[in-house]
């Protein structure tokens, strides 16, 4: 991971009133930790990685706590994180394609588009990464911080969301290279947000 890709910790996710995964701190049975081999560095600087990435410390503490937990349950949320990471096989050279043009001169419906792919589209699915790794057990205040019904929420509101930006750029005079892109990501996220929630009540029902 370069050195200048800045730290981007998990928002806070407030708890008043909420469904949560997970019982009271006092009925938590310690955490066994496992020594298990490192994980292999992440490369930032690969073909189509944006600056603004998935791969930053809070998404690798996820993974490392995953890799923690009881074999009963640990496929679970490696599974689930994959899930995430294929997803954005596909979000992330959209975003890619923002920063390559974001000093372009732009205007109007240009302008609309650029804003919604990365402060919208992009803001979202990282923030439902986010959420999924708030659901990995092994950090102070999980009890509160997982919400798998603010995950299936978000869900509901990127596949709104990329519907209106395939609509979007079919309907105006987008670059061909953007409209190749969201083409090639709408194929390869047909599904994935109904999978992925499939993947998020199994943990739910697994470990309530």
């Amino acid at each position: 991971m370069p050195a200048n890709v800045p730290d981007d910790p998990i928002r806070p996710r407030g708890s008043g009133g909420r469904h949560t995964l997970g019982s009271s701190p006092e009925s938590q049975e310690p955490v066994e930790h496992v020594d298990l081999p490192p994980l292999p560095a992440l490369d930032a600087s690969a073909p189509l990685e944006p600056l603004r990435t998935l791969y930053m410390a809070w998404w690798r503490d996820a993974r490392e706590r995953a890799r923690q937990l009881d074999p009963g349950v640990r496929s679970l949320f490696v599974d689930v994180l994959d899930h995430v990471e294929a997803g954005w096989a596909y979000v992330a050279p959209l975003q890619a394609w923002c920063e390559a043009h974001r000093d372009d001169p732009r205007d109007g419906d240009d302008a609309h588009l650029l804003d919604f792919i990365a402060d919208d589209v992009v803001d979202l699915f990282r923030e439902i990464a986010s959420g999924v790794a708030a659901l990995v057990p092994g950090y102070p205040g999980w009890e509160a911080e997982a919400d798998p019904a603010e995950v299936d929420g978000d869900l509901d509101t990127f596949r709104r969301y990329f519907t209106v930006l395939r609509y979007a750029v079919e309907g105006l005079p987008a670059p061909a290279e953007l409209r190749d892109a969201v083409r090639t990501a709408a194929q390869g996220l047909a599904g994935w947000s109904t999978e992925l929630a499939v993947l998020v009540t199994a943990i739910e029902e697994a470990v309530l």
